[in-house]
């Protein structure tokens, strides 16, 4: 089963005229709603990353009574935070830091899907292969999904991820690190990789990809103090994405100007168009991805056990009829 993608001949209509019915929880430990769960506000944290960047689109697709904030912080790491402290009801997190909070005792669940490629290995042009790192200065951000796939696609290689220096480092920074030859390679987004490959300084090395894990990358993810407190409006943000999604994913004049609010460069990114995409939806496969990618992870020692993947989704905001697939 593959993940839904809009028809282009739609967009238009579903721009001008999609009504945004919301609708009702199959899960019938939630027939009834508690009346704290009737807010009408409530709070995104997120990341100046290219994966959330047209969430602030979110609220103009909401109930007009409702409110949607949207908390940028500094990293992927503050947004998850941010979350795990109560101070928002949902965030824009990758999929492997998700992993790795429930692995802590975290009661995290994921709600919907909402980006997914993503990940670049950029180098120095005189780096052509992967092996090549191998006692090289690498710079990454921890527990993304660019370095996590990397890091998985070194031990499928063969190649001893103990050899490469690794250098944490902020994502702004990596390619002026690389143009003063302070590091040698990054685990990096389009954002990254198109400046790179403009500006000369860099080139794709690899996109750490494996079949058996699929494209996986930032998904929207709650808590259950949250879901219990504020459901009805938890369910708005996960229709508003869908409709956002659906209406602009494949709207490259949109992502233009949303790049230029960002301060990036749409030109540049638009060179690793094929390496990034925006979809709401989650199907069987997913599931089965996401069971791949925890095992993988805890085998190769970037978890310290294996995630519970059962109690990892909560599907009720999709309208999943069934789950059998997660047993």
């Amino acid at each position: 089963m593959k993940p839904r993608r809009i028809m282009a001949g739609a967009i238009a209509l579903l721009f001008v005229f999609f009504c945004g019915c919301h609708s009702q929880s199959t899960d019938s430990n939630h027939q009834s709603e508690p009346s704290n769960s009737l807010r009408k506000s409530g709070t995104i944290s997120i990341s100046p990353s290219m994966s959330s960047m047209y969430l602030s689109e979110l609220s103009q697709h909401m109930d007009v009574e409702s409110s949607c904030e949207i908390l940028e912080k500094s990293s992927y790491k503050e947004a998850m935070q941010t979350l795990l402290d109560g101070k928002s009801d949902v965030c824009a997190a990758p999929l492997s830091a998700v992993l790795r909070a429930q692995t802590q005792g975290e009661a995290v669940k994921i709600l919907c899907n909402l980006f997914q490629k993503g990940s670049a290995i950029v180098g120095n042009p005189q780096i052509d292969t992967l092996h090549e790192l191998v006692g090289k200065k690498v710079a990454y951000v921890p527990d993304t999904m660019e370095y996590t796939l990397l890091r998985l696609k070194l031990e499928e290689d063969g190649v001893d991820c103990k050899k490469i220096e690794w250098q944490e480092m902020e994502p702004e920074k990596m390619n002026h690190a690389l143009s003063l030859g302070e590091i040698d390679a990054y685990c990096g987004d389009p954002v990254l990789a198109g400046e790179a490959i403009a500006s000369g300084i860099g080139k794709v090395i690899a996109y750490p990809y494996q079949e058996m894990l699929g494209y996986n990358n930032v998904v929207l993810v709650s808590t259950e103090s949250a879901i219990e407190s504020n459901r009805s409006w938890i369910q708005e943000v996960v229709d508003a994405n869908r409709q956002v999604v659906e209406m602009t994913a494949q709207n490259q004049d949109f992502l233009q100007t949303k790049a230029k609010e960002k301060g990036w460069n749409p030109d540049t990114i638009l060179l690793e168009k094929d390496n990034f995409d925006w979809v709401w939806d989650m199907e069987e496969e997913y599931v089965i991805y996401t069971r791949n990618l925890a095992s993988q992870m805890t085998q190769a020692g970037l978890l310290q056990q294996m995630p519970d993947i059962d109690t990892l989704f909560d599907f009720t905001f999709l309208e999943k009829n069934s789950q059998e697939y997660l047993s």
